[in-house]
């Protein structure tokens, strides 16, 4: 069986230690939380865990809370090391503004979670833990 580009990066993703998960496949990182995982280790002062997880906890909107979290953290990253921002076009987009009584569907599809698994993998020859 042949490994699609886009399942090898979810594997690339697995060789980390400590993940709450193990993926294989790019689907199964739809909610962020392993690739905020990877980036905390590749850069812990950009991407602040525990904060993450206390303000996720209990929340319905926790994968959301993920993705925007590791939106930022990349964006800043990539700001103070190379200089550059971040296209927008990739990134997780809402239908309608977030309504505090209501979950809005987050359209996130295998593209734009390649694009961030990209991005963090890219991070890795900025890292002071290569």
């Amino acid at each position: 069986l042949m490994s699609t580009p886009s399942n090898v990066l979810a594997g690339w993703l697995s060789t980390f230690d400590g993940l709450s998960s193990q993926c294989t496949e790019l689907s199964e990182l739809k909610d962020g939380v392993v690739l905020c995982e990877v980036f905390s280790q590749i850069a812990p002062a950009y991407m602040d865990l525990e904060c993450l997880w206390r303000n996720a906890r209990g929340s319905r909107l926790s994968h959301t809370n993920y993705l925007k979290h590791l939106q930022q953290a990349l964006r800043q990253f990539y700001q103070d090391h190379w200089g550059c921002n971040i296209d927008d076009g990739f990134m997780v987009q809402s239908d309608a503004e977030v309504d505090t009584e209501v979950v809005k569907e987050w359209h996130v599809d295998g593209d734009m979670i390649a694009a961030l698994c990209s991005l963090v993998l890219a991070s890795v020859s900025k890292s002071e833990k290569r």
